[in-house]
């Protein structure tokens, strides 16, 4: 069987290994998979995350059915959690690895992961479509809105009236704002020419509340307004409606305004001023949202979209036809956002090295408001009695604050005593901890020692260039000045985005979590903020993400995002099972008991509801639709769970006004995605550098970062 010439690209891009590409391209068919009378799902989700204790819960249940105990009842098999190690990029890649080389033992039957991974799947002739057994097909149609299942349609090589995923968590996006922050905007452009829409007063008044404990943080972050007019991009003479919320475009004009007339916030500014006024951690979300509503909600003027016959998407389409309206489109989108980055007043992923987020800038009070994901609530600000701790490094001229939290490690270090062994290199004081010392000693660990000090063997060779590279670090400083070291995530992802490798050492000399680095204290501080001086829940305000650019454009829109069930071909016994298992899964009634804040809780639904419950997620089932969202017992009771149910029921009851937003599927729309973040990230460098980017100039950096994909 030859080898589709979109399918090579795809398992390129993938980073499948060549030789095995080259193997498989005599024959790419389905084959089967060792009958080992046993399901395995493979998830990403982390154990320490309510989400995967309920989906082991659930599992664990499913295993002491008596059909599944029953050894002679092949219907339902046993199931195994496989805990992948991994993001869901790298867990879409092995799997492709594992479908190029035909690997029968290690193929899982059912995967959490995006509707790419079953795209994947198929062009392999190894997805699953859950719509052959007449059963399952009932009870998904009837579980789920029809509206909710379109995505399926939207997958390329196959039949588009399958079902090949089942939406067991979805969330969407939302405004996360700083209601303090908004407060103090408004009262400054009010006290210098702005008005209120008198009929839109009520919602001011109602989310953007002022802050007593956190006024004095947020005045001297953020500085006293300039009075500019509203022709001349400033706030006298503007008028404050809710509209700023609804419309792109809008909520564009209003953060411009603010940067101009706040003249203190700066991307420079470390810890003592407002960083960037809005903050979008997914560039490219931003970007496609902003085209399907430009498109009026419809695939056909999206970006990209299927080729009519449904065999894969055209991406070049965009690239060859000015007068296209996915052009013209896409470059009304890029003229609006574009100023957000010529005047720097837009944070997004890339924008600054290191591992800052707009989540830390929000919560900071050093950003205004964000669009995020509506998952992860209790990330979303930070509780009153608790100190947060940073680490803040000058880098590539900037200001990068690490996040310290308690997977890393940050200490201070400082000389040993003289009356100490004379195998104490450096003794280390703990940031984190108060009055927690280690040492880290230059012989080789010694048996049954249970301390946190760290050995380095000096007749290791790898331990060995280690301390020199501590000792040259720290020789000819003075005590109290000699610097930090700190290991973990956190550090790692920064040292390798940094360019100035002299900032941040590597003293193992590697680059992973495990390592250990050492900072100058030159270029470091250590930052502590309270709760009065940070967003807490009762101060953070969550509104839908915008529903428009305009509000010329006919449709409403909203995202749906978030990991689907995938099935995986393994061989006639597993495949029944798994659709067994899948009806089982979204119909089957439980009561589920689980333990939160250490009280003793239940949930009764179907088994993927629970799950949804757990991860803050929402199962977009029919039955949820129709039910009272106050109800404690079947959905988080949060203002954030509020916004993604409101938004998804809107969807549900008003089809004709709202079109949701996924995108179209095929091996490469992941990575056409990355490269679209890539794009703005490197096309923002060079604005910010004063180079000319117009939109066909972007366009020419995205054709040559995008390469391959686009040939035919």
């Amino acid at each position: 069987m030859k080898l589709k010439k979109s399918h090579l690209k795809s398992s390129l891009l993938l980073g499948v290994p060549v030789a095995g590409l080259l193997l498989s391209s005599c024959g790419v068919s389905r084959f089967e998979a060792v009958e080992d009378h046993e399901l395995k799902i493979q998830v990403t989700f982390a154990e320490h995350e309510d989400r995967y204790k309920a989906l082991k819960q659930v599992v664990d249940i499913w295993n002491e059915l008596p059909e599944v105990k029953n050894d002679s009842n092949n219907k339902y098999l046993p199931i195994k959690l496989d805990r992948y190690l991994g993001n869901y990029t790298e867990m879409q890649s092995d799997l492709a690895k594992l479908l190029v080389t035909k690997d029968r033992n290690k193929l899982p039957n059912l995967i959490f992961n995006y509707p790419t991974t079953a795209a994947l799947a198929f062009s392999y002739d190894m997805g699953l479509r859950f719509d052959d057994n007449p059963e399952l097909k009932e009870a998904i149609q009837q579980t789920y809105p029809s509206n909710f299942l379109e995505l399926n349609s939207q997958i390329t090589g196959v039949d588009p009236n399958g079902i090949y995923t089942i939406p067991v968590v979805k969330s969407t996006r939302t405004i996360v704002a700083s209601g303090p922050v908004i407060n103090y905007i408004i009262e400054q452009a009010t006290a210098n020419g702005a008005t209120i829409k008198a009929e839109d007063k009520a919602f001011f008044d109602t989310n953007f509340k002022k802050s007593d404990t956190d006024a004095e943080q947020i005045k001297k972050l953020w500085g006293k307004i300039t009075k500019i007019p509203q022709d001349q991009g400033g706030f006298e003479g503007y008028e404050f409606t809710s509209d700023i919320f609804k419309y792109n475009y809008k909520l564009f004009d209003f953060a411009l305004r603010v940067k101009k007339s706040f003249s203190k916030i700066s991307s420079r500014g470390g810890k003592d001023s407002a960083q960037f006024v809005m903050g979008v951690d997914d560039s490219a979300n931003l970007f496609y949202l902003s085209n399907f509503a430009k498109a009026g909600g419809k695939f056909d003027d999206f970006l990209f979209g299927l080729k009519k016959d449904g065999s894969q998407i055209d991406y070049s389409t965009l690239f060859k036809d000015k007068n296209s309206s996915r052009y013209k489109n896409a470059k009304d989108v890029f003229e609006h956002i574009k100023p957000l980055i010529e005047t720097d007043t837009l944070f997004y992923s890339g924008r600054i090295g290191g591992d800052l987020n707009s989540n830390t800038l929000l919560n900071n009070h050093q950003l205004a408001f964000a669009i995020q994901t509506s998952s992860n609530y209790p990330k979303r600000f930070v509780a009153n009695d608790k100190i947060t701790t940073s680490l803040e490094i000058s880098v590539d001229n900037t200001t990068s604050p690490i996040i310290a939290n308690s997977k890393d490690q940050v200490y201070k270090l400082s000389k040993a005593s003289q009356t100490n062994s004379t195998n104490i290199l450096v003794n280390l004081d703990s940031v984190l901890v108060t009055n927690k010392q280690i040492q880290i000693i230059t012989t080789k660990k010694p048996e049954g020692d249970n301390s946190e000090n760290i050995y380095l063997d000096p007749q290791d060779e790898k331990d060995s260039k280690t301390i020199e590279n501590i000792k040259k670090f720290i020789e000819n400083k003075q005590d109290g000045n000699l610097g930090y070291l700190v290991t973990g995530k956190a550090i790692s992802r920064t040292f390798k985005k940094v360019k100035d490798k002299s900032v941040i050492v590597s003293a193992s000399g590697g680059s992973d979590s495990k390592d250990l680095y050492l900072i100058d204290s030159s270029k470091a501080s250590i930052t502590t903020r309270g709760g009065s001086e940070t967003l807490n829940e009762n101060e953070v305000v969550f509104l839908p993400e915008p529903i428009k650019n305009d509000p010329s454009e006919p449709k409403s829109t909203i995202t749906y995002q978030g990991p689907d069930l995938i099935g995986i071909h393994a061989n006639a016994e597993e495949d029944e099972a798994v659709k067994v298992f899948s009806k089982w899964l979204i119909t089957a009634s439980q009561t589920f008991n689980y333990k939160e804040n250490d009280q003793e809780k239940s949930f009764t639904g179907t088994p993927s509801e629970y799950i949804a419950f757990r991860g803050f997620y929402l199962a977009p089932t029919i039955k949820n639709f129709q039910s009272d969202p106050s109800d404690k017992t079947k959905f988080p009771q949060n203002p954030l769970y509020k916004q993604l149910f409101t938004s998804f029921q809107n969807a549900y009851k008003n089809k004709e006004d709202f079109a949701i937003y996924f995108d179209p599927i095929d091996n490469n729309s992941g990575v056409f995605r990355t490269k679209i973040s890539d794009t703005i990230t490197q096309a923002g460098k060079q604005i910010l550098d004063n180079e000319k980017i117009d939109f066909d100039k972007f366009l020419e950096l995205l054709k040559r970062n995008v390469g391959s994909i686009l040939q035919e």
